[in-house]
């Protein structure tokens, strides 16, 4: 086998995959693949499902955004997620009902059209619509 340079290529195909999450019953595994888009000039980040027993592999989001810090429910029927999809903030009036912890320093409050996930230590807060 004869060895070549890496190229600009090479790199930009790469694919990063982080913060494996098992789900509560241990079936199933959530990630994130980050690659690049070279027209965008940006990364794009995207959540994957995978059986732990070797099952076919499922991407859970895709789009021109970046999907990040997967949670599982508690039950193991949903996931929630971060995303910069849409930019408008949430109303500053707007009271959420029911709120679920879903790792040591996450919650997830639930509104008729909205999720708002709180980071517990009081280091920001994302809304998605």
């Amino acid at each position: 086998m004869s060895k070549r340079k890496i190229t600009i290529d090479d790199l930009l195909a790469l694919k990063w995959v982080s913060d494996p999450q098992l789900s509560p019953v241990g079936s199933r595994l959530v990630f994130v693949q980050t690659v690049v888009d070279r027209d965008a000039d940006t990364y794009r980040s995207h959540l994957w499902v995978v059986p732990v027993d070797g099952g076919a592999l499922r991407q859970f989001t895709a789009g021109e955004h970046r999907d990040s810090l997967p949670r599982w429910s508690p039950d193991g029927r949903r996931i929630a997620f971060l995303s910069d999809r849409g930019t408008a903030k949430p109303d500053a009036g707007v009271k959420y009902s029911k709120i679920v912890g879903l790792s040591n320093d996450l919650a997830l409050a639930l509104e008729a059209e909205s999720i708002r996930i709180d980071r517990m230590s009081g280091r920001g807060t994302v809304a998605i619509e």
